[in-house]
């Protein structure tokens, strides 16, 4: 175990009712916020978002944590494509990384994490941070 605070996530961002996709889904959500809900500031948000699944593996190996997401997401896939379809979304896999004195973290994606961000049309998005900076 790193310790480092990576992790990675996987959300749906946009205009519908969180409520309508986590029942197609059938799926419980880590978070979720919905249009016009107020953030930390006060301020009304203009779009949904749903937090699925995130990692549990810490690890420098930012793959392993993408890996784990879509082997629990791929039963989903043709639910997913029918949501992308009904409603204005997109989905992102967000790999968010820290390193410092451990090590600079490995971004690289499997033919796994491929087809399923491929079929899903999921953008993939990566947040690094240096620890020592």
């Amino acid at each position: 175990m790193y310790g480092n605070g990576s992790y990675t996530y996987f959300c749906i961002v946009g205009d519908y009712k969180t409520e309508d996709v986590l029942k197609l889904l059938d799926m419980e959500s880590i978070e979720k916020w919905d249009i016009g809900d107020e953030d930390e500031y006060d301020e009304k948000l203009d779009c949904a978002e749903i937090r699925l699944v995130e990692s549990k593996e810490d690890t420098l190996i930012l793959e392993e944590q993408a890996q784990e997401i879509v082997a629990l997401l791929k039963p989903k896939i043709p639910v997913l494509q029918k949501i992308l379809s009904k409603f204005d979304i997109q989905y992102f896999l967000e790999i968010v990384g820290y390193f410092g004195e451990d090590g600079i973290p490995a971004i690289t994606f499997g033919e796994d994490v491929l087809e399923f961000c491929y079929l899903t049309k999921t953008v993939i998005e990566c947040d690094l941070y240096d620890l020592d900076s």
